[in-house]
């Protein structure tokens, strides 16, 4: 079967609202090609020559979103919705498609992932690419598939600089709607003694688990659960508490509605990393995390998404 991509391009200041209108059709997922801050990452992280001149060469002005659309979507229709949606909010944009066959669309968007640092000794390879790590350097193996979380999203992206900072030897570690797993695994092969991944989604659980097997996780350290902890009690009840770390990479509602349960499951001290939070709603989170009970840390900011650092008092 034929799948459709199609693709439109605007000015990198308008990137995240032409993403939140190409998630309102697309039930394929989406890409987004933005290389307007490629330079100053690859200078924080001591790449600068290492990337191709094709990288290097691509315009920094403009994001391009690809969108998939199955064989009886209605792509035209689909353009049309975007295009109305950009043009009230005064949004130019240039479109284009292309025809993918399913096998071809189910790993299109491999050509867009590669290895990539965080911090200063964790690194992060999709597990079809080779990687020669420096001496010391600690390397997570993925593959998301369609599970969320790869590293590179920026809200993902804090939560692993958080995680290099702050685990510690013999943690156990809580990671509220783990996706692909990044984060959890991340925080196993950093050092903690064990963790414990939940999310809501099957498929997710399912990836976390192949990502485990992939970076040589004993399965006697990684828990994983399916399930809602917001209105599932027995959910509650498998996670348990005591933890030293609670990674929650979720959004801004859910984060609210479980403030409580974080507070209760983190051992006295213990820290909350939250993201997952767009920039407008970060105040609203973080009164709602301090109602519960936790301090405020420190908020870290990468583009228009915020994480917040929250300690459980002792």
């Amino acid at each position: 079967m034929e799948w459709t991509e199609l693709k439109f391009a605007v000015k990198t200041e308008h990137t995240d609202l032409a993403a939140a209108i190409a998630n309102m059709v697309s039930d394929g997922g989406i890409m987004i090609e933005d290389y307007s801050d490629m330079e100053q990452t690859l200078e924080s992280m001591g790449w600068q020559g290492y990337i191709s001149d094709q990288l290097l060469n691509k315009d920094r002005s403009v994001s391009v979103i690809h969108i998939f659309l199955p064989p009886d979507s209605d792509p035209d229709g689909a353009q049309e919705f975007i295009q109305q949606k950009l043009e009230a909010s005064g949004v130019e944009a240039a479109f284009s498609r292309d025809i993918s066959e399913d096998q071809d669309w189910a790993t299109a968007w491999k050509r867009f992932y590669h290895p990539f640092k965080v911090g200063e000794k964790l690194a992060v390879r999709p597990s079809w690419e080779p990687y020669s790590p420096a001496p010391g350097e600690v390397v997570l193996t993925l593959d998301p598939g369609m599970a969320f979380g790869t590293g590179e999203h920026e809200t993902t992206y804090l939560c692993l600089q958080q995680l290099e900072r702050l685990v510690q030897p013999g943690w156990r570690v809580l990671d509220m709607g783990c996706g692909s797993g990044i984060l959890s695994i991340a925080a196993l092969l950093l050092g903690a003694a064990g963790a414990t991944g939940v999310d809501i989604d099957p498929v997710a659980v399912r990836t976390a688990r192949e990502n485990a097997c992939l970076n040589g996780i004993d399965p006697s350290r990684y828990r994983l659960l399916t399930g809602n902890a917001s209105s599932d009690e027995g959910v509650r009840r498998e996670i348990g508490g005591g933890y030293q770390l609670i990674t929650a990479n979720i959004v801004a509602d859910v984060l609210i509605a479980q403030a409580g349960l974080y507070l209760d499951c983190l051992a006295p001290g213990g820290l909350l990393v939250a993201s997952g939070i767009i920039g407008e709603r970060a105040l609203e989170v973080q009164r709602a995390l301090e109602e519960a009970g936790f301090l405020l840390q420190q908020r870290l900011e990468k583009r228009s998404w915020v994480a917040l650092r929250m300690k459980k008092p002792e």
